[in-house]
């Protein structure tokens, strides 16, 4: 009988230190094996992800030729500077092209685009320089003649199609008579547009006119006469 009671407790003491390694040694390594499979899963996919973008930075710069060439073309649209002789080169061709004769060109200061510029001139930091990729807008004021006024309007659409961005706002045409001959006027004003290099850190304020309210003058009152009469 005391055999029996001895084998029987040495079975549970052996079931019991079995069970306590398990559970001691055992069942953390199994759990950390699995938090090593799931992040090995998760490195795996993220893998995936930096694979996929990377072909496709390959992909374009495959074409990196092409996208520069873009890039040309917008940034004549938009140049970083005011552009000017390049927005006369481009009426000079149209003009030629159209016989019409350019008898006034004015290009006034840029000003800031946008509903922002109120804000920005509104504000204490509206004298700091722009920071770039500021997008600004160069008023042109434009008068054509010709004895044709489709002539005019092809002229105005060979300007509106060409390389340097032109957006009209405002159109008016008159006509004079000398004799026979009828002498046509377009007047054109418009904007051209620039965008700051984001490249750069800014933009110089001096070469931008925001809104601004005019402020009225100050008027100093005319001195007193202090002449006296002799009779």
């Amino acid at each position: 009988m005391s055999n029996r009671i001895w084998i029987l407790a040495a079975a549970v003491i052996c079931i019991a230190v079995i069970g306590l390694g398990y559970f001691v040694g055992v069942a953390p390594k199994l759990t950390e094996a699995s938090q090593a499979d799931a992040e090995r899963v998760a490195i795996d996919q993220q893998n995936a992800i930096y694979e996929s973008d990377l072909a496709a930075l390959i992909e374009q710069f495959e074409n990196i030729d092409a996208i520069r060439a873009e890039l040309e073309v917008l940034q004549r649209s938009l140049p970083a500077d005011d552009g000017g002789e390049q927005f006369i080169r481009q009426l000079d061709v149209a003009a030629a092209a159209n016989a019409v004769a350019i008898t006034e060109y004015l290009q006034e200061t840029p000003v800031v685009y946008g509903d922002f510029a109120a804000e920005a001139v509104a504000s204490p930091e509206a004298a700091a320089p722009l920071s770039g990729g500021t997008l600004l807008g160069i008023p042109f004021t434009l008068k054509v003649t010709s004895a044709s006024p489709d002539a005019l309007f092809a002229f105005l659409g060979d300007v509106q199609a060409g390389e340097r961005l032109f957006v009209v706002s405002k159109l008016d045409l008159v006509s004079a008579a000398e004799g026979k001959a009828v002498t046509y006027t377009l007047s054109i004003t418009g904007y051209g547009y620039t965008l700051a290099d984001p490249t750069t850190s800014a933009v110089d304020p001096a070469a931008v006119t925001p809104p601004v309210e005019p402020v009225p003058e100050e008027t100093t009152p005319a001195p007193e006469s202090t002449a006296t009469t002799t009779p």
